[in-house]
C-alpha cells in the first residue's frame, strides 16, 4: 500500500507542475522527444551482435554509447549556458545524425570492433 501512495504522491507533484502557466507544452514535448532514447540501446545492440556475432562485443558498443551520453550530456550543458540551446542542439543533431550513419555503415561494412566503439561512442557524445 506505501508504494501505491507514493505513487499518488507522485502523481500529484506532477499534476500540480502541469498547471503552471507555460510548463504543459515543454514537459510534453520533452517527454515524447526522450522516447526514442531508450530504443537506442537495443537497436546498437542488435546491429553490433549481427554484425559481430557477439554479445558481449555488442554490449561493449551499447556501453561506449552509454558513457559518450554521459560525457555529452555536461559538455553540452555547459556550452548551452554560454552559447545557447539552439545553436548548440543543432551542431549536437547533425554531428549524432553523421555518427550514427557511421555506425550503420561501418557495420555493415564489417569495421573492427575499435571503429564500431568509436562511432557509438561519437553518437552518444552528440545525442542532443
Amino acid at each position: 500500500m506505501a508504494a501505491l501512495d507514493h505513487a499518488r504522491a507522485g502523481a500529484r507533484r506532477y499534476a500540480a507542475l502541469l498547471r503552471l502557466p507555460g510548463a504543459r507544452g515543454p514537459v510534453v514535448a520533452s517527454a515524447v522527444g526522450s522516447m526514442p532514447i531508450g530504443m537506442f540501446g537495443l537497436a546498437i545492440l542488435l546491429l553490433a551482435e549481427d554484425t559481430t556475432g557477439s554479445f558481449a562485443v555488442a554490449g561493449r558498443v551499447v556501453g561506449a554509447f552509454g558513457i559518450g551520453n554521459a560525457v555529452g550530456a555536461v559538455a553540452q550543458g555547459r556550452l548551452m549556458d554560454r552559447l545557447g540551446q539552439t545553436r548548440v542542439l543543432r551542431v549536437a543533431a547533425v554531428m549524432h545524425a553523421l555518427a550514427c550513419g557511421t555506425l550503420v555503415l561501418a557495420a555493415l561494412e564489417g569495421a573492427g570492433t575499435g571503429v564500431l566503439y568509436g562511432c557509438a561512442a561519437a553518437g552518444g557524445v552528440a545525442l542532443p
